[in-house]
């Protein structure tokens, strides 16, 4: 009962700060140091699923205007969703590769995969393929890095696995 109530005061808290506006402090900040630690704190988990993190990672990446919170919460969310994807292991792929006016972090999982008809519905408010999901995070997701003026990218096949894409501009 008390893991249910935990979930429940989680997805409030989700509803919460999707709904109600509020002021984001923005700075510059090192994306890739902030990919790194979010690697780091969930290499615990991975290593308890049999999984392996590779992060492919220049030192040039610039400093990006952003929330650092609110970027590792779609860090994290993509990670975990990667991890849970993965029931058999393997390995998940992190490239951070610098572009003309962006900055692209793609994330490579070895999971299930997503049928290629649902994949317009993620980031539905609700719309999950998960047993135990809200359909929340991704909405969260897409909602951040908006917000920074970037968007992210999803191509899945069943059976194989999924890449994600977040692209977040940058100007020098």
């Amino acid at each position: 009962m008390i893991s249910e109530i935990d979930r429940i005061n989680s997805i409030v808290n989700e509803l919460l700060i999707i709904s109600k506006p509020h002021e984001t402090s923005f700075r510059k900040n090192n994306i890739g140091m902030i990919l790194r630690s979010v690697v780091t704190l969930l290499e615990a988990q991975a290593a308890l699923n049999n999984i392996q993190f590779h992060v492919e990672m220049k030192d040039n990446i610039p400093l990006i205007e952003s929330s650092e919170i609110e970027i590792k919460q779609v860090f994290v969310n993509i990670l975990k969703n990667a991890i849970e994807a993965m029931q058999n292991g393997g390995i998940i792929r992190i490239k951070a590769v610098v572009q003309k006016d962006n900055l692209l972090i793609r994330f490579i999982d070895q999971g299930s995969g997503i049928n290629e008809s649902v994949i317009p519905r993620l980031g539905e408010p609700f719309f999950t393929t998960k047993d135990n999901g809200t359909g929340l995070g991704l909405m969260m997701c897409y909602k951040i890095i908006n917000d920074h003026k970037g968007w992210i990218h999803i191509n899945s096949v069943v059976n194989k696995g999924t890449t994600i894409d977040v692209i977040l501009p940058y100007h020098e």
